[in-house]
């Protein structure tokens, strides 16, 4: 019973190949990411300061307010960890003697 793979399996993989070749492939991806977190915030706090103002739907923006925030920790966490990774492979790449964060705990 072989799995088949997702598009988005084989993409994750094949960053993840890349990212261990090319630190510059981890390095766009994580400005990618980080930008991406920072403007679904702003999307956030945009849609509950108008809901605020508006007064009408605050019942529901106000019980779901949490969830809103899942997606921009997630891809915060996503960033992070192609920070760390990128440090990692550029460090290896640059230089033997320096401090290499162990990521893979």
């Amino acid at each position: 019973m072989n799995r088949q793979k997702t598009m988005i399996d084989e993409l994750v993989t094949l960053f993840l190949e890349f990212n261990g070749l090319f630190w510059q492939v981890s390095a766009v991806l994580t400005v990618f990411l980080s930008i991406v977190t920072a403007q679904s915030l702003m999307w956030i706090i945009a849609v509950q300061n108008q809901a605020i103002s508006a007064g009408s739907g605050l019942d529901v923006i106000g019980k779901f307010s949490n969830m809103f925030y899942v997606f921009p920790f997630v891809t915060a966490i996503v960033s992070l960890r192609f920070a760390m990774q990128t440090y990692n492979v550029y460090a290896t790449q640059n230089s033997e003697q320096s401090k290499i964060i162990n990521i893979d705990q």
